[in-house]
C-alpha cells in the first residue's frame, strides 16, 4: 500500500513513517498542504494519513477538496 503522510511535526511524521514502512507499506511524506496537493498531483496513493491543523491550513480542507474531484 502507498501511504502519504501528511504531517508538520517531524518527530511523529517520523515514527509513523518508520511503522508503516516496518508493516511493508511505502510512504510519502508532506509537511504542508502545498506539499501535499503536489504529491498528490505527481502520483497514486492508496491511503492518507493527514494531521489536520497544519502550518498552511486545516487538513480537513485537503479531504473535501479530493472528494469533490
Amino acid at each position: 500500500m502507498h501511504i502519504l503522510i501528511v504531517e508538520d511535526e517531524h518527530l511523529i511524521a517520523e515514527n509513523l513513517y518508520d511503522f508503516l514502512e516496518s508493516c511493508g507499506h511505502q510512504c510519502d511524506f508532506a509537511a504542508t498542504l502545498a506539499a501535499a496537493r503536489l504529491r498528490l498531483a505527481a502520483s497514486s496513493f492508496d491511503a492518507l494519513v493527514l494531521d489536520r491543523n497544519l502550518p498552511d491550513g486545516d487538513g480537513s480542507t485537503l479531504v473535501e477538496n479530493l472528494r469533490s474531484a
